[in-house]
């Protein structure tokens, strides 16, 4: 974990953000200039948007903490608030194998499908009152989305 006393004393501390557009818009092309940008960057800490969060073995998150060698601390969107309702800490937790899992096969429907069902209609839908919600949890997307802040 980063020390940040540590990082601060006589050195400036660099931090990197950047929106990675979750698993649209091509991101099997997009993901090696994002690598390549974050190593090029040399930060001590990736603040990271639209993050695929995923489990352990599938999701943009297991991926970039695998490439960079990061600690990873993730903020997925709705499941934090979920999280939060003591009746579900337990069974919507990381120590949970079963929930790891689910967040996997969320994760790679999502990197396998998701812009090929939703295609250029991604926004339309996304803003649509009642289809954007529909389509958000119903692809699991709503599970798997979220922040994440790396650090070395």
């Amino acid at each position: 974990m980063l020390d940040l006393d540590a990082a601060m004393t006589g050195h400036d501390l660099h931090i990197v953000t950047y929106n990675i557009r979750f698993v649209l818009d091509r991101w099997k092309e997009r993901r090696l200039l994002l690598l390549q940008e974050c190593q090029l960057a040399g930060a001590h800490i990736y603040a990271l948007q639209e993050v695929n969060i995923g489990g352990r073995f599938f999701g943009q998150l297991a991926w970039l903490a695998r490439k960079l060698r990061l600690t990873a601390l993730e903020a997925p969107g709705p499941l934090s608030y979920l999280r939060s309702l003591p009746v579900l800490k337990g069974v919507l937790s990381r120590a949970n194998p079963l929930h790891v899992a689910f967040l996997d096969a969320a994760s790679l429907f999502n990197d396998l499908f998701l812009e090929k069902i939703l295609g250029r209609y991604v926004q339309t839908i996304f803003h649509h009152a009642i289809l954007g919600p529909l389509t958000y949890v119903g692809l699991g997307s709503a599970f798997t989305f979220g922040t994440l802040c790396c650090c070395n």
